[in-house]
């Protein structure tokens, strides 16, 4: 009897096309390639390769093999996580709402036969004149399997479309080429993973119609056309489309692979002024030519050529030398995973302990010709100080010298007058502010357009000079609203009023400058009463022309020319220089219960970091997630924030703004508090962190 995987037959190796069995020799006699020790690292060789994994390859091979191994990744989510936090659901179930088909979906074998079945019943429609849309399509030929969102078996042929959330500009209904093909036309680097994923998928459906099309029934003659189904930039929002409850259902369950999570469309005017279908046809024969990958043995190869390469390595089961993969991008894999789980990036680079304090990863803007020679006499475990000095720019200059030193180091002429610096003169009030906003494939408000921000809440915080006591602070009202479509108008009003028309406003990174450019253009497209007085509120914060001037100081702007403590670790992330901050007593005691600031009731706790003390979030928002691992999960994401349990980033806003909105009839108090508590403590961090600045790293060794 043969033996089966996932209900198709294994091949043995007579089966293997003649370009494989050259390739498994020239591997097997490579010695840059080793065969995985079978009691370290289980066998990848029994499951098909998946399009998610193909792309995985494509950029990495050991990605591929982490993978296949199951490896925890910082980027996985359920399905639950992509509706809350990219909407993309809802994208899919306008496509579904406007063009009725079949629903395959499913896992495994069950999943390969309800397709196949669905397909047959469709080539049979197909002869009799009659088109069929059928959703989640999975297929498999050989070493590779894909799910096709979405597969049109038409009298004259099949339409291949793979649906996202990614926008394009479409002009009527036509996407300029521009927008895929740089001018040397090769793949923009924001598309290539999604043409190349697509490429896949033709490629996959050719070879399984070559060989399953005669016995279900498909002509001969017929071609597939790929397309993408995107949103259209320029769509906007009608009554039938607006992200709310009238219009969609969510839904979500646990089930065997977590929590699944669906949304239905149950309005009545369903259509697709905010989506535009590509035809890809010319796009796709680049990249069947050329994959674009940068992978040694992939470069300049085709789709077809990768694939049999792929499948020679996971099949033979020896993977190239780790030291051929190691390169700057391996500092944001998406396998480099916190303390306690089985890390893809570990099994590269080698246990956590051997590495020095300051790994060469950790140098700000790494560059190849900098890592390389830094490896090439160190090993994996090069510290930032084995970069040869003379490779060094001037914006690494700082945090060398500081690796080098163990020690904080500052600019001289920052130290000598901070005040200087940081409040250019001002007399007045000076504020911290910090926003939260969302942004969503399908706009919340009518007229909306994709991914347009809407604020939702800001925090703030005020201090009678600049160089009043930390204690002086004021705790300002703040604004939330989780209620109204569009609260942007009341979000304006909200900071006129709490700011008032002089003193400046303390940020950190230039996000609130483009929150508030935002705004003022969606004022100015659509004029209502007041908008008048608004717009020049934002001007006045932000500068006329919204890049530079207005009463907005970016404290992350100072931060970088100023200073480097190394426990930073490379980052200038707020989540990163705040512990340093409350690392220091005199700062700390102004801050935790009982700090004396009569403005500012609030208080923080934790032995390291402020945030470490924030409650959980609701069990409502836990339970919908997948639990607190989940929330973990996504708090790990956020750079420079890789602990705890609450609501602690801009991600996990969003996600708990979203739940409020599409979940939740009424907003739960116990997550309106949470909004509060994170938000306010962002406030409150600049706080710290402007402490930190103005007060103590004066004293820091100068340079």
């Amino acid at each position: 009897m043969t033996s089966t995987t996932n209900g198709q037959p294994m091949r043995n190796d007579l089966q293997r096309h003649p370009a494989e069995w050259l390739l498994l020799a020239r591997f097997a006699s490579c010695p840059s390639f080793t065969r995985v020790a079978k009691n370290t690292v289980p066998s990848t060789n029994s499951a098909p390769i998946t399009k998610s994994q193909f792309k995985l390859g494509l950029t990495c091979l050991h990605k591929l093999r982490h993978a296949r191994n199951k490896l925890p990744q910082t980027s996985q989510t359920d399905a639950m996580l992509n509706l809350l936090s990219e909407g993309g659901a809802a994208v899919e179930a306008v496509i579904r709402a406007t063009e009725p088909g079949r629903m395959i979906g499913g896992f495994g074998h069950e999943a390969l036969k309800k397709s196949h079945e669905a397909m047959a019943g469709a080539f049979a429609q197909a002869t009799r004149g009659t088109s069929t849309s059928l959703y989640e399509v999975t297929i498999r030929h050989g070493d590779f399997l894909a799910r096709i969102d979405l597969l049109r078996i038409k009298p004259d042929g099949i339409e291949l479309i793979e649906i996202k959330a990614k926008t394009a500009e479409a002009v009527g209904s036509v996407v300029a080429d521009d927008t895929f093909l740089k001018r040397d036309g090769l793949i923009r680097p924001d598309w290539l993973e999604y043409i190349q994923d697509l490429t896949f998928q033709v490629e996959l459906l050719k070879r399984w119609l070559a060989e399953q099309g005669p016995k279900l029934g498909a002509p001969a003659s017929s071609t597939t056309s790929p397309k993408l189904l995107v949103v259209n930039k320029l769509g906007t929002a009608t009554p039938g489309t607006v992200l709310n409850r009238s219009n969609f259902e969510s839904k979500y369950e646990p089930g065997r692979r977590g929590i699944r999570a669906s949304v239905n469309y149950i309005g009545t005017e369903a259509d697709r002024q905010l989506l535009v279908e590509v035809p890809m046809d010319h796009i796709v024969a680049i990249v069947h030519a050329n994959a674009g990958s940068k992978v040694g043995d992939f470069a300049h190869r085709s789709i077809p050529e990768c694939m049999t390469a792929m499948a020679a390595i996971v099949n033979a089961d020896r993977w190239p030398a780790v030291k051929l993969s190691w390169n700057s991008g391996c500092k944001s894999c998406e396998f480099r995973v916190k303390p306690g789980l089985d890390s893809g990036f570990d099994r590269c680079w080698g246990p956590p302990a051997d590495r020095p304090t300051y790994h060469v990863l950790e140098l700000t803007l790494l560059k190849a010709k900098q890592l390389d020679p830094a490896i090439t006499a160190a090993g994996p475990n090069a510290s930032v100080s084995d970069v040869p000095e003379s490779a060094l720019t001037a914006t690494q200059q700082r945090q060398y010298r500081s690796v080098l030193a163990d020690a904080p180091t500052v600019d001289r002429g920052f130290a000598a007058d901070p005040l200087a610096t940081l409040a250019r003169g001002s007399q007045g009030p000076i504020y911290f502010l910090d926003f939260e906003t969302s942004a969503y494939p399908i706009p919340s408000r009518v007229g909306g357009r994709p991914y347009e921000l809407i604020p939702f809440q800001f925090e703030a915080h005020s201090m009678p000079h600049a160089a009043a006591s930390l204690r002086e602070r004021v705790r300002l009202p703040g604004f939330l609203n989780v209620v109204d479509a569009d609260p942007r108008r009341a979000f304006i009003d909200g900071l006129m009023q709490q700011v008032g028309d002089h003193g400046l406003i303390f940020h950190w990174h230039s996000y609130e400058r483009t929150v508030l450019n935002s705004i003022k253009q969606g004022l100015l497209a659509a004029p209502e009463a007041g908008d008048d007085a608004r717009v020049a509120f934002i001007d006045s914060l932000a500068g006329a022309d919204g890049k530079r001037g207005g009463r907005l100081i970016d404290l992350l702007v100072i931060a970088k020319a100023s200073f480097y403590h190394p426990a930073q670790h490379g980052s200038y992330s707020i989540k990163k220089v705040v512990p340093i901050a409350w690392g220091i007593e005199s700062i700390r005691e102004q801050f935790i219960p009982g700090h004396g600031a009569m403005g500012d009731p609030d208080s923080y706790t934790g032995d390291v970091d402020p945030y470490d003390g924030l409650a959980d979030p609701p069990e409502s928002i836990l339970r919908a997630v997948g639990g607190k691992e989940r929330v973990r999960e996504v708090i790990a994401a956020d750079e420079g924030d890789e602990s705890g349990d609450a609501i602690r980033n801009g991600g996990m806003a969003m996600l708990a703004y979203h739940y409020v909105r599409m979940f939740n009839d009424q907003p739960n108090e116990a997550i309106l508090q949470q909004f509060r508590q994170y938000c306010r403590l962002d406030s409150a961090a600049m706080v710290m962190a402007y402490g930190l600045m103005r007060d103590h790293v004066k004293g820091w060794r100068g340079e």
